[in-house]
């Protein structure tokens, strides 16, 4: 870098001197400088209100003097000069330089100076003058790289000079996202260079954010040029890439169905007539004509296509068959029906006015069933109908009683339809299976492999990843239609970004026909990624329950709902994701954030209406973000998290409502629980500028650390645990919350308890009941006098023990709902208790209290705590040798810490019960556990490892058994390291045990 001064204010700002970064004390020596390069003179009162507008003048003026010798003294020169007492100027004779001049002289030519915004990151407390001029600058000089970057991407794509094109181009869009011009000149940059599919990639990403973000559709020169390059792309791709229309793949069950009712071919076959029933898009009409390829030159064919607007239009379906019947005879030179010419000019004269016809369809039906036996005598006839949901009544009649009077063998019809409620079909579906006229055909969706394996057919040339493959399954649900129009969009854009057109086209038909009630039931259920139970629906849908149902029960028939019923509450979900993809996507931004905001409300109101709390809280956080409330939206989302933990590594937790909270409870691994982290400190830092004084903010922020901390402790990871606690302590005391203070100092006590520091863990004890006694919280005060009595208990003092762990069960079962409510606790004294009566060899005793402790663990204790007593009661049932009893107590307990990622015990039950494995003869269980690699979390647990290895060891040395290449070293080296890990206070049994088995080489 060349000598002298020099200032990068675009982007971070730096102030570089002969090269070197110059960093100054204090952020004003900065802005006082970077507004002279800009400006390069300014009058002292200028400057002195700008930096210090809050101060006297005085004062201000005696902050900047300070702050010109300073800036003047670190750069080593008078580069900022008085030449009166008013005005500042800076020292062009010094050599300075600046990338906002050099870029200002030339913008066209030295656009790669402007690397960001003007001064990013750069701010002034108390300074709004001066951050009203940073904003200014930035915009004059956006404004100007912007037109300049502009006019220089079009020179050069005249020019043919496309280095650097596309780069600017997406220079402009990162700057102003929603400016469409500069989506077009990326597109016509594609365009000109023949790279179609970058023209529609492009497209696509400009549809979808002006559709999520501001709900409007690209401009008519946007979709010109789309269109035009995707006129090109078709021309040329098509044919080599796109499947044709008419291929067909599977379905060969159905085939086979339906080829033994049409194909004549098959002697042995009686013909019948079919329905075929399936959602819209599913294929039923490809099917048919696959089908129909078949058979269609031994038979006359009629075709007909019903639709919704022809309901209200009586009997049109059939004018299309008489056209076609008599196009028919024409071929095969036969005389039409006597009444022909009668009976059409009767009731379509002129072909139009049909609805005369509405009450006289028996003479329709009769002509028709004439006509059709006539041509049959020459060759058999298929008649294809689709969507004959839309047949209006008379023409429902006419087709009852062409089923009922015409013989399959000469008359055979293939009928397609969709699920609908409509009675008059009913009624003609009922009528001809009763005289089994008719079989049906149901069409389902292709599974996840049927599709894998039709793309795989179709799209040789392309290669499909597999999250793709299933991204697009979860979206299409397997609908063929889907499939096919998604892909098309894959060809070219290598993703699946918006509805395709006809897709939507297809979701648009299905809604065609539904009252404005339903609609606002479908509408509300696309906020929804999860079943909704009915008792939030009619909160947020203004309908009469009796209406609202009468709507209900059309959706489910139409298939557009799903319903599912539970003891205590009946849930409904849209049945296709693309339906809720178009429905969300059709409402206005403000309306989504309004309902966002509703369901959000409502669900806070009930937080009950879930079996599982934490998944509530989950729904809050995300229709809160939704709805832009982002402070509550991560207060649910951290309680969301905290909830899980709660369950899963709180030992002893303490709740009134524990049945409801611990049924059907998931866990959550330790990478799911690390990403959960990560994604709030992001979110929080989001939220900090705006919400960083806010009393709220500040609770969240302090959770986090707090639930973050105690989440590394259980893991084993000390070092970012105990610093986040510490942490949570400072805030704790600095905003004088006591609670908060009591909760962290438990964790520490927790930590110590873990490392098995009874030094440590008392201090925090200590701290934690003076809080406790302070604050006269008789729950924190009974779960201390347990902790003191776990101290005794560490440091071997079993009477003292004892006497603490009385009085804590004596504390927490004063009355009925306190023994309720503290069951865990009561539950871990017991266990305590247990604990000391195992140490002094009172065995029989140890087990009744255990008993005690896991019927408490039955209704009223987390999973967790459970696994710790059954454990705790295999190791006793072991030290009694009552074996087998033993290790149904290992099973169940492994049963239980298989569902689960607490730590706490983990290695005693490990390794009991390799311990019993090896006393079965199990080497297999044993040479599996010796081959794992171990981390402990403290010292006790390594011990119990070592007691197993020295066990297990001797036996083999003295048996001389089969040798296990993990136990290399010889027992006494294991003995010793046992005898060095376990504690003489707490693992008595162990120690006993290894002294007897090892006395005579001692």
């Amino acid at each position: 870098m060349k000598q002298g001064l020099y200032f990068q204010l675009f982007g971070n700002p730096r102030i570089v001197l002969n090269g070197e970064v110059v960093v100054f004390s204090f952020s004003k020596i900065n802005a006082l400088l970077y507004y002279l390069a800009v400006n390069k003179s300014a009058s002292r009162d200028e400057v002195a209100g700008l930096l210090w507008p809050n101060m006297a003048d005085r004062n201000a003026k005696k902050n900047l003097r300070n702050a010109i010798y300073q800036a003047n003294k670190v750069l080593g020169h008078d580069y900022i000069e008085t030449p009166n007492n008013r005005m500042l100027v800076l020292n062009e004779a010094l050599g300075i330089r600046s990338d906002v001049d050099q870029f200002m002289a030339e913008p066209m030519t030295q656009l790669d100076l402007y690397i960001d915004e003007f001064l990013k990151g750069f701010y002034l407390k108390d300074s709004e003058s001066f951050d009203l001029w940073v904003t200014r600058m930035r915009n004059v000089y956006e404004q100007q790289f912007v037109q300049s970057c502009y006019q220089k991407v079009e020179s050069d794509i005249q020019s043919g000079q496309f280095d650097g094109v596309e780069q600017n181009i997406q220079r402009l869009i990162s700057i102003d996202e929603f400016d469409e011009r500069h989506y077009q000149l990326l597109m016509r940059y594609y365009h000109d260079n023949h790279l179609s599919a970058k023209v529609i990639e492009v497209y696509y990403q400009l549809s979808h954010l002006l559709d999520t973000e501001l709900g409007v559709t690209p401009s008519q020169e946007s979709k010109q040029l789309y269109e035009r390059t995707l006129m090109m792309a078709n021309a040329k791709q098509q044919k080599e890439l796109l499947p044709n229309r008419h291929s067909f793949w599977g379905r060969h069950s159905e085939i086979e169905f339906l080829e033994t009712r049409f194909n004549r071919r098959i002697a042995s076959m009686k013909p019948r007539s079919v329905l075929l029933i399936g959602d819209a898009g599913i294929g039923k009409s490809t099917l048919c004509r696959r089908v129909l390829e078949n058979c269609h030159e031994h038979a006359y064919l009629i075709e007909l296509k019903c639709y919704q607007i022809e309901q209200e239009h009586c009997l049109r379906t059939w004018r299309r068959a008489l056209e076609q019947l008599e196009q028919c005879f024409l071929q095969s030179n036969q005389a039409l029906p006597e009444r022909w010419h009668q009976v059409i000019e009767h009731f379509f004269p002129n072909w139009k006015n049909e609805k005369t016809a509405t009450q006289q369809e028996g003479d329709v039906s009769q002509l028709l069933i004439e006509a059709m036996q006539m041509l049959s005598d020459m060759m058999p006839l298929i008649i294809l109908i689709e969507d004959i949901q839309w047949l209006d009544d008379a023409s429902l009649a006419v087709l009852t009683n062409l089923l009922l009077h015409l013989s399959p063998e000469r008359v055979q019809f293939m009928l397609t339809l969709r699920p609908t409620k409509n009675l008059a079909l009913e009624r003609c579906i009922s009528t001809v299976n009763l005289y089994e006229k008719i079989d049906t055909l149901s069409i389902p969706a292709f599974t996840l492999n049927e599709m894998r394996q039709w793309l795989d057919k179709y799209y040789t040339e392309i290669h499909i990843a597999n999250e793709d493959v299933e991204a697009l399954y979860h979206r299409t649900q397997g609908n063929p239609l889907y499939v096919s129009e998604f892909m098309q969009q894959y060809v070219y854009a290598h993703r699946f970004d918006d509805i395709p057109p006809k897709v939507e086209l297809t979701l648009k038909n299905q809604m065609s026909g539904l009252t404005q009630g339903e609609r606002d039931f479908l509408y509300t259920l696309s906020f929804f990624d999860v079943p909704v139970p009915f008792s939030l629906i009619k909160q947020l849908v203004n309908q009469e329950p009796l209406e609202m149902m009468t709507g209900i029960e059309q959706l489910l028939v139409l298939n557009l709902v799903e319903e599912i019923n539970e003891e205590s509450n009946v849930y409904f979900q849209l049945r296709h994701p693309l339906l809720q993809e178009y429905l969300y996507s059709n409402q206005s931004h403000a309306q989504r954030r309004i309902i966002h905001g509703e369901i959000a409300r409502l669900l806070e109101q009930d937080k009950q209406m879930s079996e599982q709390i934490s998944d509530v809280y989950a729904q809050i956080a995300k229709h809160y973000q939704f709805a832009k409330q982002e402070l509550k939206s991560v207060y649910y989302q951290l309680l969301h998290l905290q909830s899980k933990l709660d369950i899963q590594h709180e030992l002893f937790p303490i709740y009134e409502n524990l049945d409801q909270l611990y049924q059907n409870i998931e866990t959550m691994d330790s990478l799911e629980v690390t990403s959960q982290f990560v994604e709030l400190a992001e979110r929080i830092k989001q939220l900090e500028g705006r919400y960083q004084q806010d009393t709220d903010y500040q609770w969240i922020v302090v959770n986090i650390l707090y639930l973050e901390g105690r989440y590394q402790i259980r893991c084993g990871n000390y070092e970012q645990g105990i610093s986040n606690l510490q942490q949570v302590i400072r805030k704790a005391k600095e905003f004088e919350n006591m609670d908060f203070l009591l909760e962290a100092y438990r964790q520490m006590i927790y930590y110590f308890i873990q490392t098995d520091n009874a030094k440590g863990m008392i201090e925090y004890v200590d701290l934690a009941f003076h809080i406790a006694v302070q604050g006269n919280n008789h729950e924190a005060i009974g779960i201390m006098l347990r902790l003191k009595g776990l101290y005794h208990l560490m440091t071997g003092d079993l009477g003292r023990a004892e006497e603490m762990l009385h009085e804590s069960i004596r504390f927490f079962s004063l009355t009925k709902a306190t023994r309720t409510k503290f069951a865990s606790n009561i539950a871990a004294a017991i266990d305590y208790l247990a604990e000391i009566a195992r140490i002094r060899g009172n065995y029989q005793e140890a087990i009744e209290w255990l008993n005690k402790a896991i019927l408490l663990s039955e209704d009223h204790i987390s999973q967790g705590s459970k696994g710790i007593f059954l454990v705790n009661m295999a190791m006793t049932l072991y030290a009694q040798h009552s074996y087998d009893l033993a290790e149904q107590y290992l099973e169940e307990a492994w049963c239980v810490y298989s569902k689960q990622t607490n730590q706490w015990r983990r290695p005693h039950l490990e390794a009991y019960r390799v311990l019993n494995a090896w006393r079965k003869c199990d080497w297999e269980m044993v040479e599996t556990y010796f081959a794992q690699q171990r981390t402990f979390i403290n010292s006790r647990d390594e011990g119990i490892h070592w007691y197993i290895c020295a066990i297990i060891r001797h036996g083999l040395e003295q048996e001389d058994a089969i040798s296990l290449p993990a136990l290399s070293e010889n027992a006494r080296t294991y003995y010793e390291r046992a005898v060095t890990k376990l504690s003489k206070y707490r693992d008595v049994v162990e120690l006993t045990q290894l002294q007897e088995v090892f006395k005579p080489n001692i």
